[in-house]
C-alpha cells in the first residue's frame, strides 16, 4: 500500500537497513504482504536480536526507544579520562564526538534499527500496524529534532555502527550509505527533511532564566532549573531544598495573609464554637476544611506537590494540626493577643508610592510578631508538628516558610526601608542568578503526561505540573504504545501510560550489548 509521506519519512530512518536486505523502502520493515514475509520477519528477529515472542519484542523495543547504546556511549563520555593513549576504540570514538554524543547520544542508529524491528514485528505478529505506527511516528519526530539533514542522520547512523562494531568499517553499510545519499530513487533525496510529521515536540532547551541560588540540604546538588512556585525542589533527590520568597510574591492577587484572614473569617463561629468548648477533634476538622479551601485559593503559596491528592491530604492535615497546637496552648495564645494588640495600634502614613505603614508602629508588632514565630517554633517542634510536614523539611525552613506567609502580606504595606529590615530580618532575602537551565533528556511524567527534563544523575525528582515525586534513578520507561519516554511515579510498579493509557511496567534485566 502507499503510505503518507509522513509515514514513508519515518519507514526512511531504517533506509540502510532496508538496502542491506534489498528490500522496499515504501513497505513496513521493507517488505510487502506475501507469504514469506511473516516467517522471515520471524527469523531476522530470532536470529539478530534474539526475539521469538511479544514480550521480548516490547523489551527489544523499550530498550532502543529508552537506552539504546546511546546510553552506553553517554556513560563512556562521563568516564573518559585525561589521556586518549589509554581510549579503546570506543572511547576512542566517543572522544572524537564528544559533542554529538553529548548532544543526541547515538540517536541515528538506535531509532534505524527501531524502525527496522517495530516493522518486522508487526509482519511477524508481535504488534499491530496501528500500535507501530504511534511509535515510528513519535520516534521520527523526535529524530527529526536532533539532526537537521539526511545526511547529518546517515553521518551519525554510522558513527553507531562504528559504536557498536568497536570501530570496524563494514563494506555493505558504506554501499548503502552511499545509494541513500545518491540515487535519485532514495527516500533521502526524494522526502524533504524538515516535512511536517504532524508530532507536535516540545523543546526542553529554554532560554537564560533568573531564579534563586540554592544547594540541596540533602544530597548538596546546586539548584539547575527554575522552580515555578516558591517551594523549591532539588532536580537531583526530590527534596524540599528551599523557599523562594521573590517567586512566591510574583502574583499579588493570591498574597497568603490576606486570603487566609478572609477563609478564617468564613469560619470564625465554628472554629470559636469548638475552642469554646475545648473540642480538639471539631477544631481540627474546621481548620482542615480552611486549609483544603487557603490550598485551592492560593497555589502558588503552597508547595507545587500539593496537586498530588496523597500530598495535599498530609499537608493540610500537618497545617492544621500547626494551627490546633498553637489556639490550645496558653502561652500561645498570649503571644497571640499581643500580636491583635500592637496590630491595633497600627498607623498609616502618605509617602512616595501611596499609603504605607508608618514604620513605627510597624516595628512594634513585628516584634510582637517575631516573639509569637520564635515560641510557636518551639511549640510545634516539641508537639510532633514539623515531624508531619509531609516533604520532612528541615525545622529551620519550616520557619522561613512560616515567615513567609507574614511577610508576604505586609511588603506590599511597607516602605522601602521597612521593606529590606523584613526580610533581613526574616531571612527571606537569598541570592539570584541569571544562567541557562541545567538540560537533559526530554521525557515525558508518567503520571500527568506533562513534558519534564531528566538531568544526568538524577534519581528522585517532583514534576512541576502535577506534584508527583518521579523515580529518575530507574531510567525512562518507554511506552509500547505511543513510543512516550516515561518517568514514572516513585511509587508505580506498573501504571497506565498518561498518553495513551496501555500498562507500563518496571522490568530489570540486562540488555544486549
Amino acid at each position: 500500500m502507499a503510505y503518507p509521506l509522513r509515514q514513508q519519512w519515518a519507514l526512511a530512518l531504517s533506509g540502510v537497513l532496508t538496502e542491506m536486505n534489498n528490500g522496499f523502502h515504501s513497505d513496513l520493515g521493507g517488505w510487502g504482504k506475501n507469504e514469506h514475509t511473516g516467517p522471515w520477519c520471524k527469523n531476522t528477529l530470532r536470529d539478530f536480536y534474539g526475539i521469538e515472542d511479544k514480550a521480548a519484542f516490547d523489551d527489544m523495543v523499550k530498550w532502543l526507544l529508552g537506552e539504546g547504546h546511546s546510553a552506553e556511549a553517554r556513560a563512556i563520555a562521563t568516564a573518559l579520562g585525561p589521556d586518549p593513549r589509554m581510549d579503546d576504540p570506543k572511547s576512542a570514538l566517543v572522544r572524537a564526538n564528544r559533542a554529538q554524543i553529548d548532544r543526541a547520544g547515538l540517536m541515528a542508529w538506535d531509532v534505524g534499527r527501531l524502525v527496522a524491528v517495530v516493522g518486522w514485528g508487526t509482519w511477524a505478529g508481535f504488534t499491530t500496524e496501528n500500535d507501530a505506527w504511534q511509535i515510528l511516528l513519535v520516534a521520527a519526530a523526535r529524530t527529526q529534532k536532533a539532526y537537521d539533514s539526511w545526511q547529518s542522520f546517515g553521518q551519525a547512523y554510522e558513527l553507531g555502527r562504528l559504536f557498536w562494531s568497536g570501530g570496524k568499517p563494514n563494506d555493505a553499510t558504506a554501499r548503502a550509505l552511499q545509494k541513500l545519499m545518491t540515487d535519485p530513487k532514495s527516500p533521502w533525496l526524494a522526502i524533504p527533511w524538515a516535512l511536517d510529521l504532524g508530532v507536535q515536540m516540545i523543546d526542553a532547551r529554554p532560554a537564560k532564566v533568573r531564579f534563586k541560588r540554592t544547594v540541596c540540604p540533602t544530597c548538596g546538588a546546586p539548584k539547575s532549573r527554575p522552580s515555578q512556585t516558591g517551594y523549591v525542589y532539588c532536580d537531583y533527590c526530590g527534596a524540599l531544598s528551599d523557599f523562594d520568597f521573590a517567586k512566591a510574591c510574583e502574583k499579588p492577587l493570591e498574597r497568603p495573609g490576606p486570603v487566609y484572614e478572609q477563609l478564617s473569617a468564613q469560619l470564625k463561629p465554628q472554629l470559636d464554637a469548638a475552642l469554646a468548648r475545648g473540642d480538639v477533634n471539631a477544631y481540627r476538622a474546621a481548620q482542615i476544611q480552611l486549609f483544603d479551601a487557603y490550598v485551592t485559593v492560593c497555589p502558588n503559596s503552597v508547595p507545587m506537590r500539593t496537586k498530588d491528592p496523597a500530598y495535599r491530604q498530609r499537608y493540610v492535615a500537618y497545617m492544621a494540626e500547626g494551627a490546633v497546637a498553637t489556639a490550645f496552648d496558653p502561652t500561645a495564645k498570649q503571644h497571640e493577643a499581643a500580636v491583635a494588640q500592637a496590630t491595633a495600634g497600627l498607623a498609616f502614613v502618605q509617602v512616595k508610592g501611596g499609603m504605607k505603614v508608618a514604620p513605627a508602629a510597624f516595628d512594634a508588632m513585628a516584634t510582637a510578631v517575631f516573639a509569637q514565630q520564635h515560641y510557636v517554633a518551639g511549640l510545634h517542634e516539641a508537639r510532633g508538628v514539623y515531624a508531619m510536614q509531609p516533604d520532612g523539611a528541615s525545622a529551620e525552613l519550616q520557619r522561613r516558610l512560616g515567615w513567609s506567609m507574614f511577610a508576604q502580606g505586609w511588603l506590599p504595606m511597607l516602605d522601602d526601608a521597612s521593606a529590606a529590615k523584613l526580610l533581613a530580618a526574616t531571612r527571606l532575602k537569598g541570592e539570584y542568578q541569571e544562567i541557562e537551565p541545567a538540560t537533559g533528556d526530554a521525557a515525558d511524567c508518567g503520571s500527568c503526561g506533562a513534558p519534564t527534563v531528566v538531568l544526568q544523575g538524577a534519581k528522585r525528582m517532583i514534576c512541576e505540573h502535577c506534584g508527583h515525586k518521579l523515580d529518575a534513578a530507574g531510567g525512562k520507561l518507554p511506552c509500547a504504545g505511543c513510543g512516550a519516554s516515561l518517568v514514572p511515579d516513585e511509587n508505580a510498579q506498573t501504571f497506565g501510560c498518561p498518553h495513551c493509557k496501555m500498562a507500563v511496567q518496571r522490568i530489570q534485566m540486562m540488555r544486549p550489548g
